[in-house]
């Protein structure tokens, strides 16, 4: 009878750590850059510091498990896998300007800011002067170009700086090409180095 006293509270402490064992979750964090000690090179590794502070629920976790990308333009900050108490502490930095949770969109059209909500006035789009001349770059094993999504109605002329190309591929004609899907490539093995 002792012995059943004795591993009840043990198997209770067992049962308990398992029910509060706490989920990571994706985050987008953004920084304020000017908190970063001269003594980091990069931002990455000023990020990785950050992450390694943290209080740990898996005593063999480490920053490179946590840290999923660095970001240096438009908004500063890094994306990782953290647990509520994790991100909880790294909120309390004077470096943290806002937690953005992971989330999952689906895009029906030409014209993203109105799409994302974004206001003209303030906030990021603001700070990365309305993405003007940012070139977004998608790897994908084929698109549907006569979808609405892909109409240039509206859209601004072709960045000059833009060096890519549009080129002929299987049920793929360069003339599909328009100012918003501005180059097509199809990828063969050989120049993968497969």
């Amino acid at each position: 009878m002792g012995l059943c006293y004795m591993i009840l509270p043990l198997l209770l402490s067992v049962l308990l750590q398992i029910n509060t064992a706490e989920e990571y979750k994706t985050y987008i964090i953004h920084m304020n850059n000017s908190h970063k000690p001269a003594s980091f090179l990069t931002h990455e590794s000023w990020h990785r510091s950050i992450l390694k502070s943290l209080p740990s629920p898996q005593a063999d976790q480490d920053d490179s498990e946590m840290l999923m990308y660095s970001y240096n333009h438009v908004m500063p900050g890094f994306s990782a896998r953290l647990t509520p108490s994790q991100l909880s502490e790294l909120e309390k930095s004077p470096a943290h300007v806002a937690t953005h949770p992971e989330s999952f969109g689906q895009l029906y059209t030409t014209h993203s800011p109105k799409f994302l909500g974004l206001k003209h006035k303030l906030g990021l789009w603001l700070a990365a002067s309305y993405g003007k001349g940012v070139i977004i770059g998608v790897i994908d094993s084929g698109i549907w170009p006569e979808s609405e999504s892909f109409s240039d109605k509206g859209m601004p002329q072709v960045p000059e700086r833009w060096k890519g190309k549009c080129e002929n591929g299987t049920a793929f004609t360069s003339s599909l090409c328009n100012k918003k899907l501005i180059g097509a490539q199809s990828c063969r093995t050989n120049h993968l180095g497969i």
